[in-house]
């Protein structure tokens, strides 16, 4: 048996080859799995670059199927032997792979020394070099540097363009960068016109990865009927193709979605399947924020000790990986679990050392969200004179380190504030700023209501007038910060 196999291997494209590219164009990973099973003891020996070239796309198939052990042994191997024969293009690509799967592990200094060295084989890479560029920028996402995320996938894009190559995972990722800057309509146009791709394509892969995205995209627009409907249409599909850490990301929005609908013993539950999922399958790179959003979940319902358990597990791993998202989650949950124990000094010390320790735009992300998430707690719990203090604080700090569209949010806050509390010259102040601002920039909508509410506000001259449009500022304060805990 094993002989014909070789022997089907020897030559040009073989038929064994034809076959599992063929199941790689349809995404057909469990059924490569299954083909590799039938065959690797006739594998285990790499006789030739059709053998290597098998290997590539099994490898490639354990990488979906979350199994990274088995995608780092397999590299090893096919780089070992086309550096040996001298097969360049075959080893750099072999090397790509490596690098995704360093930054699936939360290994990222070592996925950018890969990057960084194959950066430098353009001519080598021929049109695998956009996927280069797509992997370098996933790191630098990873990493928090967001501009350099955009960049890259911007160039990703043109250089695709250029070969007429393909568009919908650069799109893909370009907009989960955009997400995460602020820029939500552009991700959603960019992330709607992957959906349209990955359908047309039967791509469910691809397609459980944009609804995943759609999901967080709807959610933060307030749109929850659809965000629903987004994250349990991209959960039964991964469920079916047996997607598991697309699953546990799944998973883990889900969670973020009873959050924010009060649902906390469902977010656990979702939320314990997601770190289930990635315990099981060894990835860390989404770990951060499905441990946050369990913990936050588990303070909701009172479960401190449960939370502390989990938040030193962080820590442990923390030491482990590089990887600073889980130093500062691990950080920011312990501040929260000392704020729930109306510990407010210790949960104070830890979220300055936050903001002294931060150092990428990430970082200021997350400590900004997290300013919103301890506002919008202080506003259910009427701790009036703590919000202002939170909302003064984070209007200053976004303010000098120009993150604008949490400046913006944190503005439009205050605003709302001073009118719920009739201080009309302060909310004046920050009515002017907005409106300089409108001037630079498109406002979203939730600014263009506040500056409305203002006007109204200042037309009133009867208690009754202004005590409505005070309840209207209350309820659209409520909103804009239940809508913009993302740090979740």
């Amino acid at each position: 048996m094993g002989s014909k196999i070789n022997d089907k291997l020897k030559g040009g494209k073989t038929p064994l080859l034809e076959e599992f590219r063929e199941l790689e164009k349809n995404r057909a990973f469990d059924k490569i799995l299954h083909k590799f099973h039938s065959i690797q003891e006739q594998l285990k020996d790499i006789t030739d670059r059709q053998s290597a070239e098998i290997l590539y796309i099994v490898a490639k198939a354990f990488f979906v199927n979350g199994n990274l052990d088995q995608v780092q042994t397999l590299a090893n191997r096919i780089i070992t032997w086309c550096d040996k024969e001298g097969i360049a293009d075959l080893s750099l690509r072999v090397k790509s792979l490596e690098g995704v799967c360093f930054t699936a592990m939360g290994e990222y200094s070592k996925a950018e020394q890969i990057y960084t060295l194959l950066l430098k084989e353009k001519e080598a890479l021929k049109d695998d070099y956009y996927k280069i560029l797509m992997n370098f920028a996933t790191v630098a996402y990873f990493q928090g540097k967001l501009n350099k995320a955009k960049e890259l996938y911007e160039e990703a894009y043109k250089f695709a363009l250029q070969k007429h190559l393909p568009t919908d995972q650069i799109l893909n990722n370009l907009s989960a960068v955009l997400l995460d800057m602020g820029y939500y309509y552009r991700a959603l146009e960019l992330s709607n016109k992957v959906k349209e791709i990955k359908i047309k394509n039967n791509d469910w892969h691809g397609l459980v990865i944009s609804l995943d995205h759609l999901t967080l995209i709807y959610s933060n627009l307030g749109e929850n009927n659809k965000a629903w409907e987004s994250v349990l249409t991209a959960l039964q599909i991964a469920e079916e193709k047996k997607f598991l850490r697309e699953l546990a990301g799944i998973y883990s929005v889900k969670g973020l979605l009873e959050i924010r609908d009060f649902k906390f013993q469902e977010a656990v539950e979702s939320l314990e399947k997601a770190r289930v999922i990635l315990s099981k399958i060894k990835v860390f790179d989404i770990l951060p924020a499905v441990v946050f959003r369990l913990t936050f979940a588990l303070q909701q319902l009172n479960k401190y000790e449960e939370a502390e358990i989990i938040i030193k597990e962080m820590e442990e791993l923390s030491a482990k990986i590089q990887s600073y998202f889980l130093v500062t989650y691990t950080s920011i949950a312990r501040g929260m679990n000392y704020y729930y124990l109306k510990k407010y000094l210790k949960a104070k010390r830890i979220f300055k050392r936050v903001i002294k320790t931060t150092k990428t735009f990430q970082q200021y992300r997350l400590f900004s969200e997290t300013l919103l998430l301890v506002a919008f707690l202080l506003l259910l719990n009427d701790k009036v004179r703590l919000l202002k203090r939170v909302l003064k604080f984070g209007f200053k700090n976004t303010l000098e380190l120009k993150l604008n569209h949490y400046f913006i949010l944190f503005a439009t806050s205050l605003m709302l504030f001073y009118l719920i509390n009739d201080k009309v010259s302060l909310a004046e102040k920050i009515f002017k700023t907005l409106i300089v601002e409108q001037k630079e920039s498109v406002l979203p909508d939730y600014s263009k209501e506040a500056i409305e509410l203002y006007a109204s506000y200042k037309k009133y001259a009867n208690k009754f007038g202004k005590k409505e449009v005070q309840f209207k500022a209350y309820t659209l304060l409520f909103r804009i910060l239940q809508d913009s805990t993302g740090v979740l």
